[in-house]
């Protein structure tokens, strides 16, 4: 779309241009095309409705030129409304996955640390166990802390 966008500012730099030109080519010429002030059967329009009618030329042109960059501004509108809406959803979709992957992380070790605590036996019982039997001296746990 980028490349429709360039022509037509192209275009409407061309149009404006020429319709410029043309104007201006015709007040300077004006003397030349149109000689009487008045209108006589071999010129049917004084100066004052020439440069009228060639004003009224240039509006009309500028008026459409003014409708092309319109509607391609309306598609540019369109266009970016779409590219920002896409680029907000990457970056939510991105900025969820991590929050829920670091959440996940966390939910997982304390899962995990509370499973563990409770296949543990109490160190204080442990502890307890082991030197009663060391100090009867059957030796079942010789080496184990």
């Amino acid at each position: 779309m980028t490349l429709l966008r360039s022509l037509a500012w192209g275009l409407f730099a061309l149009a404006c241009a020429a319709a410029t030109a043309a104007a201006v080519a015709a007040i300077i010429y004006l003397p030349q095309l149109v000689p009487q002030p008045v209108a006589s059967p071999d010129n049917p329009y004084t100066r004052a409705e020439f440069v009228t009618i060639v004003l009224t030329a240039l509006t009309a042109v500028l008026a459409a030129l003014a409708i092309v960059v319109a509607v391609v501004g309306a598609i540019g509108y369109v266009q970016i409304k779409a590219a920002a809406k896409s680029a907000a959803a990457d970056i939510a979709r991105e900025t969820a996955e991590r929050v829920a992957r670091s959440a996940a992380e966390e939910v997982a070790v304390r899962e995990a640390e509370k499973a563990f605590s409770t296949l543990r036996p109490d160190d204080s019982a442990a502890a307890d166990a082991i030197a009663r039997s060391q100090a009867e001296g059957d030796g079942a746990h010789a080496g184990t802390r």
